[in-house]
């Protein structure tokens, strides 16, 4: 006996394409057939079939999904599966190449997903460390000749898992737990490609559908119809960005082939889910909006491209340009880690199969596809699901490809979305800038691969000379005079290094000066993340000296050290935290001459971080040396009284922390986001060998029987220390308790001041380079210093006197 739950269609009135509406369930003999099939092999006897809609209104661009509860008369027995089949519409099916698609999905959950399984089990691999991130399917067939396809497969939201809203950009921790899974999911690939080729072989054939035969006069008027969109969310006044995503819209199908085609990403192909977009993920939580897991849905388009693919499509259709702003590099790292670590389980070398450079350099090479995805989904999006056309009827309306009906289509589209046009185009403009500044719009011909490294060798070497003509007082017209014949960029390279000139002039007008020069003297390029030059503002025997803090020349190094993002934070710092700071001091009648507040950083005149254009982006302060701030020598152990200045103003800087959460709580909230930066600096490529090699070493200190507990308890951290350390900072931020912290507190970043010749009266004190503060544990920060800055046996036992 089967039940059957009907839900009447909606109607909409005029409109020549109604809203998307939930049909009225039909289920086919075949349908029933695979689901009493399903029953039986759970152990279901006399049983019931209950059938409700599965999706909301607009979920399904391919399929449509019906929920059935298989119910055990006269028991409490009973089983919720999902069920995914074609559109009733046999032109929608054809349109969109339903048929093909459910083949391949099917083909993937009967043969690669449960290969990957047997593959990992014979490994050894734990659940949870592993790629087991997809639904349990009961059932998926297709049958070609008579034009059928189902998939069944649990209901994952009995069991707590839900969707992100799609109108929403994603936020961190939902977008890392995607590319972790991603990581894994490809790392399987490559082993599977290395250590099983036979095997491999045939998901070779996996090719993407779209780019090789959905490809029509309908699909590409409506990809350059969204395009030409997209470069209208820019400013009309934008004429290099402008150009450079309407080439991309004069290239689409071009654009898109080569993306798609597998033969172009060799040796790194990989089988990609296809699809990632917020309707094909599930996360599972294990506290209010904070997810734990995620699973992966929808596998019709996976495909056998570049692994680039997946991070193109989820990064710019999915987060949006603020997100993108702190953490893309982060986003890529998390990537390429997790995809590390699971060829590491699976006996794989990362260094051969897939090193982050190759990732890079992919990334450059197919980036400018995720223009094109972006444009044509983010509209979609951005809409409510009840607000989408109805895309069986669309589909009838474009059968014959009639260009009349399609402007018809794209007319009353326009006007759906319309309704968010800001939303949309803020979104879109995003997209945009974030791939030009990643050089993703800018294409490049292989065969000029050497004139672009000689260009910007040349780029580089003009810039120093500008600088250093710049220290000889040379005006710039002087300057464009004297090198103006060097390169055609030239004007552009004079704006990018000559940025922070006006801003000067400003700071010296804004402080009473007239008739003055500019003197610039070389700084430091001795830092981990910013440079260091000094501007000396003179008018006659009157003089203020600056530090200009900017990015460095070397885009290998700013990503190495994740630089734009630590550079980023340090303004942040100078412009948003330390004003709440002064402004709640004030409030309380301490000023600046108070010995008892907290002004232990130095006098930020300017900070500025530019997304568009790091280079562009600086940080202008007082110069601290010129008032005998001086640090100490490194190399040297800090002492007790060094120490104890430190601590007493770090007391002050975290309790001014916790009075204004207490009295003010909302004035530093947004601020508990700010993760430590360490948590994802330790698992670049840069860091990710350091603790193995050096707690191999600590160990060998350890010589004596009676130290060998000491070695026992450090050794299980040698393969894990950074994830154990990442976590232990991440609870630490969600504490009650927790403060803003300086993060890098050590003896290169602090300044004194002495009372006297011998340097041991100390006047004063300032904290410099702000770019690792974060929301966290005030223990943490003291013990960093303890443990990295003061001596032991001179020192540490007299830390325990009350300071």
């Amino acid at each position: 006996m089967n039940g059957h739950e009907e839900i009447q269609p909606t109607t909409n009135g005029t409109s020549l394409i109604p809203l998307a509406k939930l049909n009225e369930i039909k289920v086919s003999d075949y349908v029933r057939e695979c689901l009493e099939k399903v029953a039986v092999s759970e152990g279901f006897t006399n049983y019931t079939l209950i059938f409700d809609h599965g999706a909301r209104v607009g979920d399904g661009f391919v399929g449509q999904i019906l929920k059935i509860t298989i119910k055990e008369v006269n028991s409490d027995k009973s089983l919720n599966v999902l069920a995914k089949i074609p559109p009733d519409s046999k032109v929608r099916r054809d349109q969109m190449g339903a048929m093909q698609l459910f083949e391949r999905e099917v083909y993937i959950y009967n043969v690669f997903l449960p290969e990957l399984v047997e593959f990992q089990n014979e490994k050894h691999i734990k659940e949870s460390l592993g790629f087991f991130n997809f639904p349990k399917c009961y059932f998926a067939e297709h049958r070609k000749e008579q034009d059928e396809s189902i998939i069944i497969m649990e209901d994952l939201r009995d069991s707590g898992h839900r969707m992100w809203e799609k109108s929403k950009p994603i936020n961190y921790e939902h977008a890392r737990l995607l590319l972790i899974a991603l990581g894994r999911l490809h790392a399987l690939s490559y082993a599977l490609k290395e250590q099983r080729p036979e095997q491999f072989e045939k998901f070779k054939s996996l090719i993407d559908y779209f780019s090789n035969d959905a490809i029509n006069d309908t699909m590409v008027a409506m990809m350059t119809n969204a395009m030409r969109n997209a470069v209208e969310s820019l400013d009309k006044d934008d004429a290099k960005r402008r150009a450079k995503a309407m080439d991309l819209a004069d290239n689409l199908v071009s654009t898109l082939k080569f993306a798609l085609n597998s033969d172009n990403a060799e040796p790194f192909p990989v089988i990609t889910h296809g699809d990632c977009w917020f309707n094909n993920f599930l996360y599972h939580y294990k506290r209010k909006d904070l997810p734990e897991s995620i699973v992966l849905l929808d596998w019709q388009i996976a495909r056998y491209v570049s692994p680039v693919i997946d991070l193109c499509y989820f990064l710019f259709m999915c987060t949006d340009h603020h997100l993108r702003a702190k953490h893309f590099d982060e986003f890529l790292n998390i990537y390429h880690h997790s995809l590390k670590e699971m060829l590491d389980r699976l006996g794989c070398d990362v260094m051969t199969l897939f090193p982050f450079t190759a990732l890079l350099r992919q990334m450059k090479k197919f980036g400018r596809v995720a223009v094109i995805f972006a444009a044509l989904a983010i509209p979609m999006f951005a809409t409510k699901s009840e607000d989408l056309l109805d895309m069986d009827v669309a589909a009838e309306q474009l059968k014959d490809q009639d260009p009349s009906a399609l402007a018809e289509i794209m007319k009353q589209y326009a006007e759906v979305i319309g309704k968010n046009a800001d939303k949309i185009n803020d979104r879109m403009r995003g997209v945009l800038h974030d791939a030009i500044r990643y050089g993703y719009l800018t294409a490049i011909d292989v065969n000029s691969r050497n004139d672009i490294i000689k260009k910007s060798y040349q780029v580089f070497t003009i810039k120093r000379v500008i600088f250093d003509l710049h220290i000889m007082h040379m005006p710039v017209n002087v300057l464009v005079t004297l090198i103006a014949d060097q390169t055609s960029v030239l004007a552009e390279i004079l704006f990018a290094m000559d940025h922070f000139i006006p801003q000067i002039n400003k700071i010296a007008e804004e402080n009473g000066f007239k008739d003055f020069k500019l003197i610039f003297e070389k700084g430091s390029d001795l830092g981990f993340i910013g440079l260091l030059n000094k501007c000396r503002i003179v008018e006659n025997d009157r003089e203020l000296s600056l530090y200009c803090k900017f990015l460095p020349e070397d885009e290998e190094r700013n990503s190495r050290f994740n630089s734009f993002f630590l550079f980023e934070r340090e303004v942040l710092v100078y412009n948003e935290i330390f004003p709440i700071f002064e402004e709640f001091q004030h409030e309380h009648w301490i000023d600046r001459s108070d010995k008892d507040g907290f002004w232990t950083f130095p006098k930020c005149y300017y900070a500025n971080f530019d997304h568009n254009c790091p280079s562009k982006s600086i940080i202008i302060m007082e110069d601290l040396t010129i008032m005998d701030f001086i640090v100490k020598d490194k190399f040297i152990p800090s002492d007790f009284n060094h120490t104890a200045k430190l601590f007493e103003e770090l007391a002050k800087l975290h309790g001014l922390s916790l009075a204004i959460n207490y009295k003010n709580p909302k004035a530093l909230e947004k601020f508990r986001q700010l993760r430590n930066p360490m948590c994802f600096t330790m698992q670049t490529e840069l860091m990710k060998d350091i603790a193995p090699r050096n707690l191999s070493l600590i160990t060998k200190l350890f010589q004596d029987e009676n130290e060998q507990k000491i070695v026992e308890k450090l050794l299980p951290y040698k393969n894990d220390l950074w994830n154990q350390i990442a976590e232990r900072l991440d609870e630490a931020a969600q504490q009650s308790f927790s403060v803003i912290c300086h993060g890098d507190v050590w003896i290169n970043n602090i300044l004194y001041n002495y009372s006297d010749a011998n340097k041991d009266i100390i006047n004063e004190m300032k904290l410099v380079d702000w770019q690792i503060t974060h929301y966290g544990s005030l223990g943490s920060e003291l013990a960093y210093y303890l443990f990295t800055c003061v001596n032991y046996e001179s020192n540490f036992m007299r830390m325990k006197m009350p300071i």
